[in-house]
């Protein structure tokens, strides 16, 4: 069973003590979490409140409620995830901070008020396909000059740690890439790239720059000249001043 149902099912058990009355185990956790995708908040329905000051049986502790910062709903202390900035994330939106990150590289790192949380510290939360996952991402984000298997009905991130010289083997499909040009394999030299040529003649005449670490083209269209790029690390995100990109 995965961190965040049992959760779920340590909620429905501790409302059952405190309501006086056994609740049906799939309408509890409906009642408490909604029936709803992991994401989506439309179908959302508030949590059963439980004041401070109601103690549970055999426990002389008062029962201490906290807000979820993402979903601005009421849970129990100790079923929360407490960030580096002090707030609070309850596991399933704590799920979702993670989870958005495997898909869109912007999100990544996951971070609140700017401060990274690291994976090591949600691992008992998050359920191990997940982490797993991010862990792939994180190490493919991370680096700086990627080879993509060419294979185009593969299209999967080789590591640096597989690749021996620049042949980069695909696990997935089987099929050889040239990590130096992102070809498919070959012997040799790589052959002069011409669509790569026209367009950096292209940025050279739009005045075009290119980021210092992950090389992407940029283009300043309008505004200030502080350009963010999408390049992040664990521990910061890497924002660079590009001056004179239009004269």
């Amino acid at each position: 069973m995965d961190p965040v149902t049992q959760r779920k099912i340590n909620h429905t058990t501790y409302l059952e003590l405190n309501s006086g009355h056994k609740l049906d185990s799939h309408d509890a956790l409906d009642d408490f979490f909604g029936s709803r995708s992991i994401g989506s908040r439309s179908n959302r329905r508030p949590c059963r409140e439980i004041s401070p000051g109601v103690r549970s049986h055999g426990d002389s502790a008062e029962v201490e409620l906290v807000t979820c910062v993402a979903c601005t709903e009421r849970w129990l202390k100790s079923y929360t995830f407490s960030t580096p900035c002090r707030h609070r994330y309850c596991p399933e939106c704590l799920t979702v901070l993670f989870d958005n990150a495997t898909k869109d590289e912007s999100m990544y790192p996951p971070r609140c008020c700017e401060q990274v949380i690291l994976l090591a510290s949600v691992r008992s939360i998050i359920t191990t396909e997940l982490a797993d996952t991010f862990a792939d991402k994180a190490e493919e984000y991370e680096t700086l000059d990627r080879t993509y298997c060419v294979n185009p009905s593969c299209g999967r991130f080789i590591p640096p740690s597989v690749m021996s010289y620049n042949h980069a083997g695909c696990h997935e499909c089987g099929t050889s890439t040239c990590a130096r040009c992102k070809k498919k394999y070959h012997a040799g030299h790589c052959l002069p790239d011409h669509d790569m040529e026209k367009l950096l003649k292209l940025a050279k005449e739009k005045k075009w720059q290119s980021c210092s670490n992950c090389r992407r083209l940029v283009e300043k269209r309008s505004r200030c000249d502080h350009i963010e790029t999408i390049f992040q690390s664990r521990t910061t995100r890497i924002a660079l001043v590009v001056k004179h990109l239009v004269q």
